[in-house]
């Protein structure tokens, strides 16, 4: 059996559908993906708000402690789960017109729906939505109906043939923005696709949540912040659609025989749109009755990009002739068994790129020439680590990350895991700093797109540092939804 090379370069919210078409042997796979989502909004991680669902699903199977995205933005992120590969080995046409240099700026496919089935291959398609709710066509319908996703997947668990293995890759919107608490009030039966019949007929009502919040002694409503309210009630809402669909899959009676992978796209602010660990660093749970231990828990670490090469050997599947493997496969650990699945974990956002051995941490920054010149020019009087001006997430993780305008920086995670102390200066680290430019390098030299670790003459111009304390000085006040203070590095 061959696997199809796919490239989904748009789906930030995107709901895909695979079936295969063999006989039953492999297990089936279901990949549910949220959003925005940290390690602490769910409970098995040390969550406030209950998510008894997920609890459960991490209760029949494995949680993973050290699992990565290897960009913290959706689109590369999602890419990198459906190809194997990191999101800058893209040679997507558009992309590499966008972004000539590598810079992983958003990537946008305006593609309809009917574009999907040619663009991925996919035997069954149900309900997609290319984009964040704000950009639905209809300003009335900009708002998140996780009831109307999840019946795209019962109108999938309804139409595969009972014999043959599946593969369900099913992307929430939760718990991105808009605000949840505020879209929750609005009219259930009016979805993106028009009037449905029964939304409830998979989810609580959603008065229901509102109710939980009540029972838990959870302040919600008027007085309560925006964000507050958006993340309270956003998890049970959440919570509600990953117990929907695996309700289904009980119910199909092919929960036995199927692996299913809860993850999220990346972490939150504020490392979100950064190689700093707060964003890269996921809640990973994989549950399979028949060969995943219950209750278990791992330390390994693992990368999206090892999650279609981990699929592919529990499915038998072979990968396509001179495809770039950047993947390892971690399904003996899966069976509790011990591996290292890599030295070095690799990277990238924007013009920055990282590597990790668990203990250590290098990120590098660097701009090329065109970036150089504009900075020169004033024509960027300010600078983010995407080399243009002002980006939200950028000057939230800035704040809240010392090193963000250095050029190198080292970091010990052991004793310093909210990357605060940048030791690429200081001598003692001088071995460890060369070693982990090595090792970054090796990743470096792969990639089609030079990113020059030479090159730092940029840093030294008096433009650039007065482009950093414009930056600086602008905080975060022209973020409309951004209106807060992090505990971070908390007490």
């Amino acid at each position: 059996m061959k696997i199809k090379q796919l490239f989904l370069l748009a789906g930030l919210v995107l709901l895909f559908f695979s079936c295969k078409q063999e006989t039953q042997a492999s297990p089936n796979i279901i990949i549910i993906m949220t959003d925005d989502v940290a390690l602490q909004h769910w409970g098995c991680y040390g969550g406030v708000i209950p998510t008894p669902n997920i609890d459960k699903l991490a209760a029949s199977g494995m949680r993973f402690t050290q699992a990565f995205s290897s960009s913290s933005f959706c689109t590369p992120s999602r890419y990198s789960i459906m190809t194997g590969q990191f999101a800058g080995r893209c040679n997507h046409e558009e992309f590499l017109s966008e972004n000539p240099s590598d810079s992983l700026l958003s990537v946008y496919q305006n593609v309809i729906t009917g574009r999907t089935r040619v663009l991925t291959g996919a035997d069954f398609i149900a309900v997609v939505q290319w984009e964040n709710p704000e950009q639905i066509p209809h300003a009335s319908l900009q708002k998140h109906h996780l009831e109307w996703m999840t019946e795209g997947a019962m109108q999938f668990f309804d139409a595969i043939p009972e014999d043959k293995p599946f593969f369900l890759h099913f992307n929430s919107t939760a718990l991105h923005g808009p605000k949840h608490y505020k879209n929750l009030q609005a009219d259930a039966y009016y979805s993106p696709s028009g009037r449905m019949e029964e939304p409830y007929k998979h989810h609580p009502f959603r008065k229901t949540l509102f109710e939980s919040l009540d029972s838990l002694n959870i302040d919600h409503g008027s007085g309560v912040a925006d964000y507050l309210n958006h993340y309270r009630s956003g998890v049970i809402y959440m919570d509600d659609q990953v117990g929907a669909i695996m309700r289904k899959l009980e119910e199909s009676g092919r929960m036995e025989n199927t692996l299913v992978k809860l993850s999220v796209d990346h972490n939150t602010e504020p490392g979100k749109s950064t190689v700093y660990h707060k964003g890269v660093h996921v809640p990973f749970i994989a549950s399979w009755p028949e060969g995943i231990k219950p209750g278990s828990t791992t330390s390994e670490a693992v990368q999206f990009i090892d999650f279609l090469h981990t699929f592919s050997e529990l499915a038998g599947a072979q990968n396509p002739e001179g495809y770039v493997i950047d993947r390892v496969s971690f399904a003996k650990v899966l069976k509790g068994e011990p591996l290292k699945v890599r030295e070095f974990l690799y990277f990238e956002q924007g013009y920055t790129r990282g590597v990790s051995d668990g203990k250590f941490k290098y990120i590098a920054m660097r701009f090329p020439s065109g970036v150089t010149e504009k900075i020169k020019n004033k024509e960027l009087e300010v600078i983010t680590l995407y080399g243009r001006g002002l980006h939200s997430h950028s000057s939230i993780a800035q704040e809240y990350h010392p090193g963000y305008f250095d050029v190198d920086q080292l970091y010990d995670l052991i004793t310093d895991p909210y990357e605060q102390n940048n030791l690429s200066n200081n001598p003692e680290y001088a071995v460890q700093l060369q070693k982990m430019k090595g090792a970054i390098q090796e990743y470096l030299s792969t990639f089609s797109h030079p990113f020059d670790l030479t090159d730092t003459a940029y840093v030294s111009l008096p433009e650039y540092k007065q482009a950093v304390e414009e930056t600086k000085s602008q905080g975060t006040g022209f973020i409309p939804c951004w209106n807060r203070k992090l505990d971070y590095p908390p007490d």
